[in-house]
């Protein structure tokens, strides 16, 4: 290709380019451009003004796919153009003239362009007329990342041109990277920040035992503010007895999770489990660590599921913003990748984008192909639909809700309780974009849960209301009947020489007449009536709306069921029957001790009888 050669400027002419380029530069790095696109807008602008051009094209250059991607015409372009299909993207080998620039990786300048060129490959109808070109390709580190075009200079361009332009676009370009990079990086920490606020334990960050950084988490656990734990010697949270154990264990980079016990700021010890690690950071090791309280698994003796999260260091102070976006990314993936509990990012409105194996494998999901694009609401059971738009609604009024247990179900229908620690995702200027979800599987704990409450209001042996139920109900039953003027009775029942059974057969067939005696009470009492176990071989009928007679007729049923059973090995067996009717104004101990004094004298009197007490 031949090009116009140009000749040599005067000294002063190139000082006075070098003034006007220097000018332009700083204005352009000072002009408030909101977005990169108004960056470069601008920049193009003062392109134009610098060589004294008519119109201008910037395009983004990608060298691994030959692909140029618009950025930015001038208005002038955009003004003179009729072009009836005006493309954006344009592959290397489909250019003309103006592709020059990047296949011989050089300035190109045409100072005659409507004489014929070989390189030309025409121009589309309605294409803005050109009188004279010059484009430049602008290189980082030695690969083209984009070109600038300008035309219709009503003098020819010439080296002054070219100069001023290329060390322009290559400060320009290099203001744009940062920027790009300060962008990314700042969603990055925003991502970063929400993971270590929604963590469920405490994290701290030490070096040499001296506390570096921890999360809100940590101080709410010890009952410090960050503030004070920042900079503290961090065995000072362990309980006395257990600092050499903990000491041990940074000192050798021990990584398994182990139980020791904290101590809090008021001095309260609780029992904790941590875990830690080893990580660069600043160019030494330093170490990581998780706190969990497990107080209340100790408490209720549930088995929870075993936290293996680990944190890795926090943001590097950045040297160059590039390598402190890459260290924030890397620490975001790592946290994806080995936190046991589902995470998951939805919109505002509840349109799932981002799910982890374990959060779609929790749903019932194969891949995250199949609950993308859903609304996160479907997989919530419709009871608890109304709860978890309230949560999400009060987090984006500014009220902290902290975990919330939901019913879940999956995509075969079953269902799951779920504790879901959810927060806020926001931009930079602190705009909300987005709900992040961390989620736990606690169907085992709530199961756990229910049979602990169960066994606390059940006797093992029958399955009746035990004595401490019992208690309650009388006394909520008592309170019906002084308050609505209801009558309230008691039976009291107990097997006749039981002690004989257990002797002559052993405490398993005692059992098992406990049970029969049980099954036939239950069979022989009404719906309104409260079957339990008193203790022992004895057991109590609480009779509503019942009077004394109308007991007496029930105890003198179950009496003769019982006496008409043959028990298994045993034969037969019988029960003595105590019963009372609550007075008024009477107490309930007065109550039960009416009913166990009409008992004794039911066996007194020869056993296997209903006694009553006035």
């Amino acid at each position: 290709m031949k090009t116009v050669e140009i000749p040599r400027k005067t000294f002063d002419k190139e000082a006075r380019g070098d003034e006007a380029r220097l000018l332009r530069l700083v204005d352009i790095l000072q002009h408030p451009s909101e977005t990169i696109q108004e960056f470069l807008d601008y920049a193009l602008k003062q392109a134009i003004e610098l060589t004294e051009s008519r119109i201008g094209y910037i395009y983004h250059y990608n060298e691994e796919r030959c692909e140029f991607v618009l950025n930015t015409w001038s208005e002038e372009v955009m003004e003179a153009c009729h072009v009836e299909k005006r493309e954006t993207t344009y592959q290397l080998d489909k250019t003309g003239i103006w592709g020059e620039a990047v296949r011989q990786r050089r300035p190109i300048v045409i100072n005659d362009f409507q004489k014929e060129n070989p390189l030309k490959k025409g121009c589309p109808k309605g294409h803005v007329p050109m009188t004279n070109f010059l484009t430049i390709p602008i290189f980082k580190h030695q690969k083209i990342v984009g070109v600038v075009g300008l035309a219709n200079k009503e003098t020819d361009f010439d080296e002054n041109d070219l100069l001023n332009v290329t060390l322009l676009m290559e400060a320009v370009w290099t203001v744009t990277e940062s920027k790009k990079a300060e962008q990314a990086l700042a969603e990055s920490e925003e991502r970063f920040r929400a993971l270590h606020n929604a963590s469920f334990g405490g994290i701290a960050i030490h070096d040499g035992g001296v506390i570096l950084e921890c999360n809100q988490g940590l101080a709410e656990m010890f009952q410090y503010t960050r503030e004070e734990l920042i900079g503290m010697d961090g065995l000072l949270l362990i309980a006395p007895e257990y600092r050499e154990l903990v000491g041990n264990n940074i000192a050798t980079g021990y990584e398994k999770s182990y139980e020791a016990f904290g101590r809090r700021k008021n001095g309260e010890i609780f029992p904790m489990r941590l875990e830690g690690r080893n990580i660069p950071y600043k160019g030494k090791i330093v170490r990581v660590v998780e706190f969990r309280d497990i107080t209340k698994e100790k408490e209720t003796y549930a088995k929870t599921i075993e936290i293996n999260r680990r944190l890795q260091d926090e943001i590097i102070e950045r040297k160059y913003i590039e390598e402190a976006l890459r260290a924030s990314e890397e620490k975001f993936k790592a946290i994806i990748e080995t936190s046991p509990d589902g995470i998951a990012i939805s919109t505002l409105d509840g349109i799932v984008e981002f799910a982890t194996e374990k959060s779609y494998s929790m749903w019932g999901f194969a891949s995250d192909e199949e609950c993308i694009g859903r609304n996160i609401i479907e997989f919530i059971h419709e009871s608890h639909q109304q709860k978890a738009i309230h949560y999400v609604t009060e987090m984006l009024n500014g009220n902290l809700t902290g975990a919330a247990e939901y019913l879940m179900v999956k995509k075969d229908g079953s269902q799951f309780y779920c504790e879901v620690n959810a927060n806020i995702l926001r931009d930079k200027n602190n705009n909300p974009t987005g709900v992040l979800y961390i989620e736990r599987d606690v169907t085992e704990r709530k199961h756990l849960e229910e049979e602990l409450k169960v066994l606390a209001i059940k006797d093992q042996l029958t399955g009746l209301y035990n004595r401490r139920k019992i208690d309650e109900v009388l006394i909520n039953e008592k309170a019906e009947a002084d308050s609505n003027d209801r009558n309230l009775s008691v039976i009291m029942v107990d097997i006749d020489l039981f002690k004989l059974v257990n002797d002559q057969y052993g405490h398993l067939v005692g059992d098992q007449v406990l049970t029969e005696v049980t099954e036939i009470l239950a069979k022989g009492t009404r719906s309104m009536d409260v079957l339990g176990r008193w203790g022992g071989e004895e057991f109590i009928i609480i009779c509503t709306d019942t009077d004394l007679d109308g007991a007496t007729v029930l105890a003198e049923k179950l009496r003769e069921m019982i006496a008409a059973h043959e028990f298994k090995l045993v034969g037969k067996k019988t029960c003595s029957f105590g019963v009372s009717q609550l007075h008024s104004h009477e107490t309930i101990d007065a109550l039960l001790i009416r009913s166990d004094q009409a008992l004794y004298r039911a066996k007194d009197q020869g056993r296997n009888r209903v006694v009553t007490e006035f």
